[in-house]
């Protein structure tokens, strides 16, 4: 694929790996640094079901809500409060699991300590292989979006988070043709957690078994790829994209989600990008249910707006959300709450680069009031 006014598309790294060595670097659980694999992956699903459990019995909500008429097309929506309002931020999440495990109903992470600072948590299903296609995949999700959109037309944004290959489908309605659904979604943000935004390497995998990808199918479900070659651009800088990814995860995981950070950035979106210190590819998740430690402290920071129209200035502005920009934009720490004193010893963290602003150290992004001025930073120990 050649990239408009680019040239040819130098060749992937990934190219030059063995498929021993590209198989390795696409198991994240080959990866783990404080428990085998197996225990990991058994942790992963206890965690999920717990915070699932807990979400269900403390938190007002509607689970298995329909937004299309498929078997799997459901989701689950948590309230902050004893009602089911309306005029709130809404944070969508997509559960990983490699496109063909995983399930809403184990992926409530993010509830407790979101709805407790007054954000509506959204937990998206979607038809895993090997029945389910990456193509339904994508048009699930989006339709999820749309969905929700309509449902709460005076919503204070909505925010799409996703880990792993949910990182990839958040990533993917950056892409979306929202015309053809009748409605534009007031998107604010994406959190991406750990993606791949390149799918042909995953062609050649294991991983690939229950896919049945061809390389036609990866590269038309590669938001890495489409972005490069993308003619339309950003419309407004109201939309942050906050791309992480965790020290431990595989090399190849690492490369992805820094060259996504950089096509974003070529293509003029407000993008940002961290290496979250200590942690693997599941334990970066994980962390997403610690109160003390979450990477969305939002609550104090967001007041209610008026129905399809957002005010500038004050406490407003622009949402403070996952490191966006806004009045008491959030930070993004470094410390695990999951590291234990037999974690192994700290390295340099990898460069780490952001969208202009970025003050360095463990913070990400600046406070920006509603006339774009600088308001200074103010750190808070996020998930990881």
């Amino acid at each position: 694929m050649e990239v408009p006014g680019r040239g040819p598309r130098a060749e992937a790294p990934w190219k030059q790996l063995s498929a021993e060595e590209l198989e390795n670097q696409y198991c994240p659980s080959r990866w783990v640094i404080r428990r085998g694999a197996e225990e990991t992956l058994k942790m992963y699903s206890h965690l999920g079901d717990k915070a699932t459990k807990k979400a269900r019995a403390t938190r007002k909500s509607l689970l298995h809500v329909p937004y299309g008429d498929g078997d799997g097309e459901k989701l689950d929506i948590y309230f902050p409060g004893e009602v089911a309002a309306e005029a709130l931020p809404f944070c969508l999440f997509l559960h990983g699991g490699y496109w063909q495990s995983g399930s809403k109903d184990m992926s409530a992470f993010m509830v407790d300590p979101l709805t407790a600072r007054g954000v509506a948590v959204v937990v998206v299903a979607y038809g895993i292989a090997p029945k389910g296609t990456l193509d339904q995949m994508v048009d699930q999700v989006t339709r999820s979006v749309v969905f929700m959109q309509k449902k709460y037309p005076c919503n204070e944004g909505l925010y799409l988070c996703g880990h792993s290959a949910g990182a990839h489908l958040a990533a993917m309605m950056l892409l979306a043709n929202w015309t053809k659904h009748g409605v534009t979604p007031n998107l604010k943000g994406f959190f991406l957690v750990s993606g791949i935004y390149d799918l042909e390497p995953i062609v050649h995998t294991t991983q690939n078994a229950p896919l049945l990808l061809t390389p036609e199918d990866a590269r038309r479900n590669s938001p890495q790829l489409l972005l490069e070659a993308a003619l339309t651009r950003p419309s407004g800088p109201a939309c942050h994209v906050l791309v992480t990814v965790g020290q431990h995860d595989s090399p190849e995981f690492h490369r992805q989600s820094r060259e996504f950070f950089q096509t974003l950035r070529r293509g003029e979106w407000d993008a940002s990008f961290e290496e979250i210190r200590d942690v693997d590819h599941f334990e970066i998740i994980w962390s997403l249910t610690q109160q003390d430690s979450v990477l969305t402290q939002v609550g104090h920071s967001l007041s209610p707006g008026e129905c399809g129209s957002h005010r500038r200035g004050g406490r407003w502005g622009a949402e403070g959300i996952f490191g966006f920009q806004g009045a008491g934009v959030l930070m993004v720490g470094t410390e695990n709450p999951l590291a234990s004193a037999t974690s192994p010893p700290e390295r340099a963290p990898r460069d780490l680069q952001s969208a202009p602003g970025h003050t360095g150290g463990s913070c990400l992004g600046l406070g920006v009031d509603g006339a774009g001025h600088r308001s200074g930073t103010r750190k808070v120990f996020a998930c990881e």
